[in-house]
């Protein structure tokens, strides 16, 4: 948007940079929301504020170290012990999918638990 030949374009890209400040509901700010959690949200936040490109390979590389703090966390955890289908996943990862019915999920895990999975796929 900011290599735009739209005049406008960029005249409004600025002006809702402008209202972020102010303003939650502005795209801006949304976007500069969503940078939080990441470890180079600062960087970001800042190339935004000034219309700057955001670099991109770092960008990409904290997205997926987001992404795999999920499974990270689901690693080593039981299905029994933790509500959340991540861990249910995880541990039939290795399981083909002819292996898992509901039989063997539910005698694996409790049948919230298998519901949950049925679910998820």
């Amino acid at each position: 948007m900011l290599e735009s030949n739209s005049e406008t374009l960029r005249k409004a890209l600025k002006a809702d940079i402008y209202l972020s400040s102010s303003d939650v509901s502005c795209w801006s700010a949304q976007v500069s929301q969503s940078f939080r959690g990441l470890r180079g949200a600062d960087v970001f936040q800042q190339s935004m504020k000034r219309a700057a490109k955001i670099p991109m390979q770092a960008f990409v590389s904290d997205l997926r170290y987001r992404q795999q703090a999920v499974w990270r966390e689901a690693a080593g955890k039981s299905p029994r012990e933790v509500n959340k289908k991540v861990v249910i996943v995880r541990a039939l990862k290795n399981v083909t999918p002819i292996d898992v019915t509901f039989y063997h999920l539910y005698f694996l895990f409790s049948r919230r638990y298998a519901l949950a999975y049925l679910c998820f796929r």
